[in-house]
């Protein structure tokens, strides 16, 4: 019996025979868990708190998460995988363009390289970070990538430094800074649109996080790193 199509996830399963005077009998349960590949880049394969904190949280969303240092990734590595997840611990030189073009959603909270993945324009106007943050406010309620979330929301457990990125107008716009708001926070262009740079190959998505952000999630955060991931994918 061949069972495609699967959604992610953990299932049990067990086997019924029935015989011709109808007598029945159940095997004994077989867990399995369908997983899907990730791709993971980051500064290095020895992954700091909140690089492991993602690589928990992809694990826990039921990816199977290859971890590649940006230096030594290429292209090809994006090849089969289902969503390529680039950490803001790389260095914007070492990714380059080697993701810019491949038809496969991509998510990054590394706002350098916005402009290499075709996201925003080019200046020091278009991308960049901001400090003491704790909060992200929530523009646009409805969309999947807001997580069900609306208004002002606490995101992490201690100030840090959030990245930011002015997407144009085929990109949804999800949330902006607490206080400025031209500096967007989260936002995602679909396959097909046009952003700055190129026409999005797959799903491309921006997410606020920084270095070392994801080990102070709260549980909003959280759930809007979650939904970046399964809104890239497709799952919601």
């Amino acid at each position: 019996f061949s069972w495609t199509n699967v959604p992610l996830g953990d299932y049990t399963l067990t086997a019924v025979a029935t015989d011709n005077l109808g007598g029945i009998s159940t095997s004994t349960p077989i867990n399995i868990r369908v997983l899907s590949p990730a791709l993971l880049i980051a500064g290095s394969t020895t992954l700091n708190t909140s690089d492991a904190a993602i690589k928990t949280r992809l694990e826990g969303l039921n990816y199977a998460v290859t971890v590649k240092a940006a230096s030594s990734a290429v292209t090809a590595d994006a090849t089969g995988k289902a969503v390529v997840v680039i950490s803001s611990t790389v260095t914007p030189t070492a990714v380059g363009t080697k993701f810019r073009a491949v038809a496969v959603p991509v998510v990054t909270w590394e706002s350098g390289l916005y402009t290499n993945m075709g996201m925003t324009g080019s200046t020091n106007k278009d991308f960049g970070t901001l400090t003491k943050q704790t909060q992200v406010k929530i523009t646009n309620p409805a969309h999947p990538l807001a997580a069900g979330l609306s208004g002002t929301v606490t995101v992490v457990t201690a100030s840090g430094t959030f990245d930011w990125g002015k997407p144009n107008a085929n990109a949804a716009s999800i949330a902006t800074a607490a206080s400025d708001a031209t500096k967007v926070l989260i936002f995602g262009y679909a396959a097909g649109a046009v952003m700055p740079g190129l026409t999005a190959p797959a799903r491309r998505v921006g997410v606020f996080a920084h270095d070392t952000t994801a080990v102070g999630f709260t549980t909003n955060g959280g759930l809007l790193f979650d939904a970046a991931i399964k809104w890239a994918t497709g799952r919601i």
